[in-house]
């Protein structure tokens, strides 16, 4: 009930961070309608320009493969009639020059705002050459590209204005095609610029800040690739949202070489995407379709050594892969978030959609083939998305350190009732053995005498001719009196290993290392301790007493934890073959188990390492020397060795091996 509540909880906050942002996206702005046409040309001068700005991309006349000034129009050097061209018709032009009239009330302030059309344009309103983005040119060594979204203030003195725009494009696969523009207030157009301009430095500040502070908990801890890869996916789309307003800061760039940083930044960024979410889910991708997508990435990024009208073509093919990825990764998460039921899954789910969902908006978008459209003036609304995700990603690290600050409690109370149960144990094993050691002692000596003197009575009687019956019951009597002494021996051996005997069975080793690991690891974490793991697939089952195992791990790791800080523990297991030839099948007199438990803590002084093992001798005044001591007799009672490599100051490594009997196949299942 109370993970529920929990749930419940996270999933509230996070509406309210989504709210939060809603508000900073969608702020009240002016609404923006389509231009009205009267008599083929654009009539505003009853236009309600306080709270309306107007949309255009339709109704120019257009002149293909020619570039015309207003003086060329004014002059009737233009003797061509206009056309109104299709889409289908800029697939083969390269230059061409539009023209559009608008009635406007005069006397008035208004602001355009337009994107570049193709990839050079100069415009003109009134006459005025009021702008050039790049250098239009009839050829392609006459084109300087360049594309830049601008705002543009005018003010009119007659009741007709007339935009006239020259365009070219011969560096890019996307063919001419109308000049869009909106047209508003001074007031209303420069509110948009200004409100796109700081949405865009906002979301650029967020995720490079988050890019920063996941690259300083990889720095702090190299082991977390996790946070650099993600660390780099937050620069990535920091680098997509700064497209806006850093060309305000530099809006004489060379073309060709953005064009190519704006492709790379594309491909990096659903590479290392993919790359961060198998991090994090191990079991997410199946390694052929990831290697398969890696390696397709990889491929289009060496397309950037072309032409740019090659790899602009070629994109479309990249985009289809990575929609079929997306698909495949929703797929994947769904998956998981329906077996496992927990909330990290259905946070990353959530967040990874949110990504998933407007990168495929943006790729829809710049195909042309359907879209929800730019957000509140973002070109690449994966930016936002990748807001949202990184979001996800903060709440699902917050529940992940619940529980490990959950576990940890119940990790040290297990700690202390272990502690105390092992004492208990530990103080009824020496009762036991101080108490077969006495009866043995105490009963071997009058039963040595009793079959010593048995069997000299017997001599005797031979010896005087008594007769053969009584010496031979003589000699039963020594030879029953050696027999009891011999199973008072066996009877202390028993007594040391029954309880373990007992509860032996086959086990799958690599579930107790998991165990172990899995309720060890928030202790080491206390001590900035990471645990690793190194188990391979084909670990074979032992017949063993799970509990001692787990005991004598626990030990082990104990001790590590108690000799290490902001270091590294890990626990590798394998099989060894020393005496065994692998001929059709294995021979199961030579197999063993090896298990090495390692740690970078201060290690074990030269001195005290013969020591290790004997009962009460320890290095630590905080220690009792019976974790080892302990650890040893269970491995011997289970048939194993244990031995521990290590060196001051460099860390200690502690291996143990257990025989692997193989029974039939039916008795192994």
């Amino acid at each position: 009930m109370k993970k529920h509540r929990n749930s419940l909880y996270i999933f509230v906050f996070l509406a309210a961070i989504l709210v939060m942002w809603s508000s900073l996206i969608f702020i009240p702005d002016a609404e923006e309608v389509r231009l009205p046409v009267v008599e083929g040309s654009h009539d505003l001068s009853a236009a309600d320009f306080e709270n309306t700005v107007y949309l255009s991309k339709d109704y120019w006349e257009s002149w293909p493969e020619r570039l015309y000034t207003p003086e060329d129009f004014a002059s009737g050097a233009v003797t061509e009639p206009p056309r109104f061209l299709e889409s289908d018709d800029f697939t083969r032009i390269q230059f061409a020059t539009h023209r559009l009239t608008l009635r406007l009330p005069p006397g008035k302030t208004y602001g355009l705002s337009m994107t570049t059309s193709d990839f050079a344009m100069r415009l003109f309103i009134d006459s005025v050459e009021i702008d050039s983005v790049g250098i239009p040119g009839a050829t392609r060594e006459e084109t300087v590209p360049r594309v830049l979204k601008k705002e543009y203030y005018f003010s009119p003195q007659a009741e007709t204005v007339e935009l006239v725009v020259q365009a070219s494009n011969f560096v890019h696969r996307q063919g001419a095609w109308y000049p869009g523009f909106t047209i508003g207030s001074l007031e209303n157009i420069a509110s948009r610029a200004g409100r796109d301009v700081f949405l865009s430095a906002l979301i650029f500040g967020c995720l490079i800040a988050m890019a920063l502070d996941h690259m300083s908990l990889f720095v702090l801890n190299r082991k977390w690739k996790s946070a650099l890869l993600f660390s780099i996916c937050c620069f990535l789309m920091a680098m997509m949202s700064s497209k806006k307003f850093l060309f305000l800061f530099f809006p004489h760039y060379n073309w060709f070489v953005g064009i190519r940083v704006e492709y790379i930044v594309h491909f990096a960024v659903f590479f290392m995407l993919t790359l961060f979410l198998h991090t994090i889910f191990p079991k997410l991708y199946h390694k052929p379709v990831l290697r398969a997508y890696l390696a397709l990435c990889g491929l289009f990024c060496l397309t950037l050594f072309w032409d740019a009208l090659v790899f602009t073509s070629l994109i479309k093919y990249f985009e289809y892969a990575s929609a079929a990825m997306i698909a495949y990764t929703l797929f994947r998460l769904a998956l998981a978030a329906i077996r496992e039921r927990k909330t990290q899954n259905a946070l990353a789910l959530l967040g990874v959609s949110g990504v998933c969902f407007l990168a495929l908006n943006d790729m829809l978008y710049h195909q042309g083939i359907g879209r929800l459209g730019p957000i509140a003036g973002q070109e690449f609304t994966v930016t936002i998305g990748m807001m949202f995700f990184a979001v996800c990603c903060s709440l699902l690290i917050s529940v992940e350190f619940t529980e490990t600050e959950r576990a940890m409690l119940d990790a040290r109370e297990n700690e202390a009732r272990l502690a105390v149960d092992n004492e208990a144990l530990n103080r009824v094993n020496r009762m036991k053995s101080e108490l077969m050691a006495t009866v043995t002692h105490e009963t071997r000596t009058p039963l040595a005498i009793l079959s010593g003197y048995a069997e000299l009575i017997s001599m005797e009687m031979r010896r005087k001719g008594v007769d053969e019956q009584t010496a031979q019951d003589l000699d039963g009597i020594a030879e029953e009196a050696l027999r009891l002494s011999a199973i008072m021996d066996e009877a202390q051996d028993f007594a040391r290993s029954k309880d373990a005997a007992v509860r032996r069975e086959w086990i799958r080793l690599a579930d107790v290392i998991h165990q172990c690991a899995r309720l060890y690891k928030p202790i080491l974490a206390r001590k900035h301790t990471v645990l690793t793991l190194e188990l391979p697939d084909d670990l074979p089952p032992v017949f063993a007493c799970a509990d001692e195992l787990t005991q004598v791990l626990f030990n082990l790791l104990q001790n590590a934890r108690n000799h290490t800080e902001h270091g590294e523990v890990s626990i590798r297991a394998r099989v060894n073959t020393p005496d065994a030839a692998l001929q059709g099948k294995i021979d199961k007199d030579g197999l063993e188990a090896e298990i090495c438990v390692s740690d970078t803590g201060t290690g074990i002084t030269p001195e005290f390492l013969p020591r290790a093992f004997e009962r009460g001798a320890h290095d630590d005044p905080a220690g009792s020397g019976i974790g080892l001591a302990i650890c040893r007799d269970i491995i011997a009672a289970h048939g194993g060795r244990i031995w521990i490599d290590s060196a001051a100051g460099k860390g200690t490594t502690v291996t143990f091996t257990l025989p692997i009997q193989y029974l039939c196949d039916e008795k192994k299942e």
